[in-house]
């Protein structure tokens, strides 16, 4: 993780205000066959069973052994970080486009938890905090459409990864996400793509723009 996501707790939120304001290698055709098959359900995923009872401090850390206390939100206390599509934008309920920071040294993005939930409805976390502060922050544990993290520059979706321990989203729900987000108008031609979904298509870490396109948008 990155130092974006070492914060405390209270610089977290203190960095919510301020970001956000107050809430006002190919593609197997088995994998696009399995997936796009008509079927107008769409499978959701499960938090793993280990997590149960996180929020309550049911769940020792395997390294400290200190229960965990992990802070599940309500409807009401995230709507500041739901996203919302708009002309292929996505941005927050008080109008202001997503927009991560930039690392003039890495020359990358800071990546923002990402959660899509049973509705379709979006939400990032800025922050992760061993312990307090989860995927499952943004879920309060309940079953999801897609669990990742997520960058963005003045409003465009940059860059996706289909990385998280609470929900471990497969290569094939991880496409069925990034197809509803297209579904939803938003903007996908300059996302970049990481995580275990690159190394199933093509057997690398990450896919460019333009293999995105290629492999993933335009499979059927």
């Amino acid at each position: 993780m990155s130092n974006f996501f070492s914060k405390s707790s209270f610089l977290g939120l203190l960095l919510v205000i301020g970001l956000f304001g107050a809430p006002p290698a190919h593609s197997s055709p088995p994998l696009c066959q399995d997936i796009f098959s008509g079927t107008p359900a769409l499978p959701l995923i499960s938090m793993d069973s280990r997590y149960k009872g996180e929020d309550q401090g049911l769940y020792l850390d395997p390294i400290t052994k200190h229960p965990w206390k992990v802070h599940y939100y309500t409807m009401t206390e995230k709507a500041v970080f739901e996203l919302l599509p708009q002309n292929g934008l996505l941005v927050h309920r008080n109008g202001k486009k997503a927009d991560s920071p930039f690392d003039a040294e890495s020359l990358s993005f800071e990546n923002a938890l990402l959660v899509i939930d049973k509705d379709r409805r979006i939400f990032i976390l800025p922050f992760e905090e061993r312990g307090r502060f989860h995927h499952s922050s943004l879920s309060a544990g309940e079953d999801i459409l897609f669990a990742g993290t997520a960058a963005f520059s003045q409003g465009l979706l940059r860059e996706l990864s289909d990385q998280s321990g609470h929900y471990k989203p497969s290569p094939q729900q991880t496409m069925i996400a990034i197809k509803e987000l297209q579904k939803m108008g938003v903007d996908l031609r300059m996302m970049k793509l990481s995580g275990h979904i690159a190394k199933h298509l093509t057997n690398s870490y990450s896919l460019s723009p333009k293999e995105v396109q290629q492999l993933v948008l335009n499979a059927h």
